[in-house]
């Protein structure tokens, strides 16, 4: 999106900034969808979802009335960088608790599992391996979505 602010600033018009940027990034499919959305004419709100990422909701959707084109993408710029803290300050909070849970769980099953009188502990087992295997997935899928964020 800097690049895009930074043609749209210097004056070159939206459609050309928008080919120039599907020339020099093939590898970014936003680009195109953008050059497909302003060549059917919609307009400039519904074209800008595309810049968004899958974390970040579109919150400017329904806007129908004129606008200008510079101030409303520092705005989503603005707004995302916002969601990105804002996501990056939750994961910080939840990561300790996250671990002392999932440490917790994995205690009490090889305490478990490493008493041989407790006649149930192959049930605990079950019932309490299985789902930190399953947290333990969580943690993984976060720990990469919150890299994939970082990027």
């Amino acid at each position: 999106m800097d690049q895009l602010l930074i043609m749209l600033k210097s004056g070159v018009p939206i459609q050309q900034a928008v080919d120039i940027l599907v020339n020099t990034q093939p590898r970014k499919i936003c680009w195109k969808h953008i050059q497909g959305a302003l060549l059917e004419g919609k307009p400039i709100p519904k074209v800008m979802q595309y810049l968004f990422p899958w974390w970040c909701s579109y919150p400017f959707i329904n806007i129908s009335i004129p606008i200008d084109t510079i101030p409303f993408l520092e705005a989503c710029q603005q707004y995302i960088q916002y969601r990105s803290q804002w996501i990056q300050m939750a994961f910080g909070v939840l990561l300790y608790p996250l671990f002392l849970f999932f440490f917790s769980i994995v205690l009490v099953a090889i305490l478990f599992v490493s008493m041989p009188l407790a006649s149930w502990s192959m049930p605990l087992l079950i019932y309490v391996g299985v789902p930190s295997i399953f947290l333990f997935l969580f943690i993984a899928i976060v720990y990469l979505s919150y890299s994939v964020i970082n990027m």
